[in-house]
């Protein structure tokens, strides 16, 4: 399968036998992922083929409980300290999105 990215987005397409062009979006080309260690929330750029991106500059809005911050990536991610949080997640313009959820189901 061949990706065609164009304009942030990720989608592949096809010639049906009547000859229609048929479109298959998939995503992104970039999305984040978060990550939780030791009360630090982390966001990692990745693009649509899961591999991590080592781009700088990225303002990323972390919202911790309904608080927002922001920081800028530094080789594609940025950290925030979360003690305690119930839910992060986590933006930035023209990337898909992630959200964090603290499990609280008993062990």
């Amino acid at each position: 399968m061949e990706y065609i990215v164009e304009d942030g987005v990720v989608y592949t397409q096809y010639e049906t036998a009547g000859g229609s062009v048929i479109k298959a979006y998939h995503d992104t080309q970039y999305h984040l992922r978060l990550t939780a260690e030791d009360g630090e929330v982390t966001a990692t750029i990745y693009d649509y083929l899961g591999e991590p991106q080592e781009t700088d500059g990225v303002t990323v809005t972390f919202t911790v409980d309904g608080h927002e911050w922001t920081a800028e990536t530094v080789q594609g991610v940025a950290t925030i300290d979360a003690e305690g949080y119930e839910t992060v997640t986590v933006t930035a313009d023209g990337m898909r999105g992630a959200e964090l959820v603290q499990d609280e189901s008993p062990a």
